[in-house]
């Protein structure tokens, strides 16, 4: 006899069934972005929200790294202090402590 996958509500006993369905929502649309026609700015922006609509934050940002030159450039900021387009040496900020 094989047993059967927990319930949702069973797996997750800690979140509320209607904060769990907003999660899968939330993902649920980030597939859908992903999955059609974009432009990469448009869709960034889109999965940082979603995103920070996951952890329920009130800001955040994407990055990328230029590790050969020890910068990392802000392609797409929200929220507190929204830096977008401008670069940082990897020894500053958030970012580069990850780094």
């Amino acid at each position: 006899m094989e047993a059967s996958p927990p319930e949702p509500a069973l797996a997750f006993p800690s979140m509320e069934a209607a904060s769990l369905r907003a999660q899968l929502d939330v993902l649920g649309a980030m597939a859908i972005d992903l999955a059609g026609q974009f432009s990469l700015e448009p869709l960034l922006e889109r999965i940082l929200r979603h995103s920070m609509e996951l952890l329920d934050c009130d800001s955040g940002s994407i990055c990328t790294v230029d590790e050969a030159a020890g910068t990392y450039r802000k392609e797409i900021d929200l929220g507190v202090g929204c830096l977008s387009g401008q670069t940082f040496p990897l020894d500053e900020g958030v970012t580069g402590e990850v780094v």
